[in-house]
């Protein structure tokens, strides 16, 4: 059992220090305690999902932009037809029956 234990402490001591290496903001610091290495382990994780759904709305403002120039393009050449196959009539009707039954 005390072996067990042992271990057990030995693993989860050598799993935060692995965890502080990871992590820039503490990596080189000496002595840095537990609850640091967990506080400072959330924060980074937070900065990495901010930089991710960063990433992910420049992507949809890309393909939104990139969406609309096609429809400008369609629309210069004379088809009336949108990038979603309808007549640029039919969109409009579209946009109409999408409003709210509150106005």
């Amino acid at each position: 059992m005390v072996i067990r234990m042992k271990k057990s402490y030995v693993d989860t001591k050598a799993e935060f220090r692995r965890l502080k290496t990871i992590l820039p903001s503490i990596r080189r610091k000496d002595n840095v305690s537990k609850l640091d290495i967990i506080l400072e382990a959330i924060k980074y994780i937070d900065d990495l999902q901010d930089q991710l759904m960063d990433r992910l709305s420049e992507r949809r403002h890309v393909v939104s932009l990139l969406s609309l120039g096609a429809e400008v393009r369609m629309e210069e050449n004379g088809d009336g037809v949108n990038s979603r196959g309808c007549s640029s009539s039919e969109d409009e009707e579209e946009e109409v029956e999408d409003l709210p039954n509150s106005l």
